[in-house]
């Protein structure tokens, strides 16, 4: 007992000479930042005596607001688009990422920032302040996705695609969610591969579900998702129909979009729950509960989140068989991959898990044990101080 006691007490000095600042682009610790990944992973370091503070690069409404104006445009996917990548908007990301540092009373000895926005490479030119950065995805993955994006600019993408460059050149550590987005680094933005870890994520539900006995008889199928057709939405409810023709008692739960017409029958739109609140967190976790099998067929997802929260419910998953989908779904193990935009491979798929209770069950099991064992925000905070204490 003493011996464990001198162990940890040893282990949480050598995390305390990690002295990390977090940067993302909101109040790291709230729940609405990154869909609540920035607190749960902030937070998680800091249960681990390495953070030193975390801050938010994210510029004042006023300039916000600024920036949405000069990037209007008479579509909106391509007015967001256009404000997201605006390289002159990263600058006074930057400018905000310099003040907030700047206010910090003691030193410290890493900066890991979330997203590109912040050229903090530039902004801490100290080469004893090692840089990091923790990225889902990045702008070359979403430029070749097989969803496509909206027609702007080539010069625009251009700056975008430069920016992203010199910040990530300038880095010394970049943590990525997967390998497939690791892989991008190295062949898309000659990055050393030395300086690439995947450390995975973690859900964003405050634990997974005990160990109640959960029932996979009730021919429900669920799907989460705000951005409804990148994430497929279209495809299932193609699919759904299908499936309908052979379980007539399928129901389809589907929480994200405000609103959707001309639904199929048998079909709920929830629409958005918020986990920022108790309410919303326990319709959410209903939902879960209320669910047989968990479908998100995205035609671009470059992790999903999502799929790791159902896995801790214990759900069986169908994804789709391109990103990063393939490392977090083991196929016929833990759930099924099927290619984006085929709904009649996706039926079938969800016809097989609906009809067969026993492989519901045993996928659902599989799936909540590798939860359990790879994807906890607790597993993540402690790949990062492994990396960080041997570099």
């Amino acid at each position: 007992m003493l011996l464990n006691i001198k162990c940890f007490m040893n282990q949480y000095r050598q995390n305390k000479n990690l002295s990390i600042v977090g940067i993302t682009d909101g109040d790291p610790f709230d729940n609405s930042t990154w869909s609540g990944s920035s607190n749960a992973f902030f937070t998680s370091l800091k249960n681990h005596g390495c953070l030193h503070a975390g801050i938010s690069g994210l510029p004042s409404p006023m300039t916000r607001l600024f920036f949405q104006c000069i990037n209007v445009s008479f579509s909106i996917p391509a007015w967001k688009f256009k404000y997201h990548i605006d390289d002159r908007f990263y600058r006074a990301y930057t400018r905000k990422v310099r003040q907030e540092l700047a206010k910090l009373s003691s030193t410290y000895t890493h900066t890991l920032q979330i997203y590109s926005h912040y050229d903090v490479p530039t902004v801490i030119p100290d080469k004893n302040i090692v840089k990091c950065a923790y990225q889902d995805g990045n702008l070359a993955r979403l430029l070749d996705s097989p969803r496509g994006y909206p027609n702007i600019s080539k010069r625009r993408i251009a700056r975008a695609m430069a920016w992203e460059r010199k910040v990530f050149s300038g880095l010394d550590i970049i943590f990525t969610f997967s390998e497939w987005l690791r892989k991008s680094f190295i062949q898309d933005y000659n990055i050393n591969p030395e300086k690439i870890f995947v450390i995975r994520a973690g859900a964003n539900i405050p634990h997974p579900l005990t160990s109640e006995s959960k029932s996979y008889d009730g021919k429900t199928i669920l799907f989460i998702g705000i951005d409804f057709e990148r994430k497929g939405g279209k495809v299932l409810l193609e699919a759904f129909t299908m499936v309908q023709k052979k379980i007539k008692d399928a129901r389809l739960i589907i929480v994200g979009p405000h609103s959707l017409r001309g639904l199929p029958e048998n079909t709920e739109c929830l629409g958005y729950i918020s986990k920022n609140s108790t309410e919303g967190l326990a319709r959410l976790m209903q939902a879960y509960r209320e669910a047989c099998v968990f479908v998100l067929p995205s035609l671009y997802e470059p992790f999903g989140v999502v799929f790791l929260e159902a896995m801790a419910s214990g759900l069986p998953c169908i994804g789709t068989d391109n990103c990063a989908m393939p490392e977090i779904i083991d196929h016929g193990r833990t759930g099924f991959l099927v290619p984006p935009g085929d709904p009649w491979t996706l039926a079938g798929r969800i016809v097989e898990l609906l009809q067969d209770v026993q492989m519901a069950k045993e996928m659902g099991a599989n799936g909540k044990h590798k939860f359990l064992n790879n994807f906890t925000w607790d597993h993540v905070a402690q790949r990062v101080v492994k990396i960080l204490r041997e570099a």
